[in-house]
């Protein structure tokens, strides 16, 4: 889950961005990787199932850059095909000791630590496959290539204002 069209302006100390994911296929998650730069307050990962129920997948109340990681489950989590898999995460565009513009200035998605990010990695197999013991099709690749081709076409027919 991503979000490339965010804008911080500065003097703001709590901006929400969001991303998503639509779930196309029934799939496990065996783990989560957060990811924003210096202006980063805080960010959730939750799952929304198709019945509604919400579960988180990981929550840090009080963001650390050293904290961009991978974190494992103990047990795979299921998520059905429907679900939509959230990233929420908040910035604080002030001045303050890791904001690296004094004063502060506008920022937006990009790759350098002068910009900012909103990405929520989640990793993912196809439900039930072992492609160790059972090598079999993985498809996955190919459906999730399906599902950008998609959503490009969509931005492209629908850009943002």
């Amino acid at each position: 889950m991503s979000n490339f069209e965010f804008r911080l302006p500065p003097g703001k100390s709590d901006i929400e961005v969001e991303g998503s994911w639509f779930v196309p296929a029934d799939v496990e998650a065996l783990a989560v990787s957060p990811h924003m730069h210096f202006l980063g307050r805080d960010m959730r990962m939750f799952v929304k199932y198709p019945n509604g129920k919400s579960i988180d997948l990981i929550h840090i109340p009080d963001w650390d850059p050293a904290w961009q990681n991978t974190y494992y489950f103990h047990q795979p989590i299921a998520i059905p095909k429907g679900s939509v898999v959230k990233v929420v995460a908040h910035f604080n565009n002030t001045a303050h000791a890791r904001n690296q513009s004094q004063p502060p200035k506008p920022v937006k998605w990009g790759p350098s630590v002068s910009d900012e990010m909103c990405d929520g990695f989640i990793a993912v197999v196809k439900k039930g496959q072992d492609l160790i013991r059972n090598p079999g099709i993985d498809d996955l690749g190919e459906l999730f290539a399906r599902q950008r081709i998609r959503n490009a076409q969509r931005q492209m027919a629908n850009p943002p204002k």
